[in-house]
């Protein structure tokens, strides 16, 4: 049942978030279910200095710490689209140019009449 959240969470709501992980040199993308959450506790223990409210066996352990393993879920949705954000501020920033002009470009010069027909 979580599983599949996670997954989602991590690698297809946000492709932004999935790039950066993947960057950060973190493979979500395990063979099995067990490398899968090996991989997300390191993950977000070493990108967002988070641990889960429960030790990793309890993860897989069925019918224990059911509350706390909704709570991490919640937590783990909040903490991807603060990093999304984050990334998208990052983003816009970076693409945002900033104009100067130099003095002489500002101000006519005094001889200089642009508003004379030539005619």
């Amino acid at each position: 049942m979580y599983l599949p959240a996670i997954n989602f969470i991590l690698l297809l709501y946000s492709r932004s978030v999935a790039e950066y992980i993947a960057e950060q040199g973190f493979k979500l993308t395990a063979h099995s279910d067990y490398d899968f959450m090996k991989n997300v506790f390191n993950m977000l223990q070493a990108l967002f200095s988070f641990t889960p409210p429960f030790k990793f066996d309890e993860f897989f352990a069925p019918g224990h710490a059911v509350n706390r393993k909704i709570t991490f879920v919640i937590t783990l949705i909040n903490l991807i689209k603060q990093k999304q954000a984050s990334i998208q501020t990052r983003r816009a920033n970076s693409k945002t140019k900033q104009v100067t002009f130099r003095q002489e470009d500002s101000v006519a010069m005094p001889n200089q009449n642009y508003y004379e027909d030539s005619a």
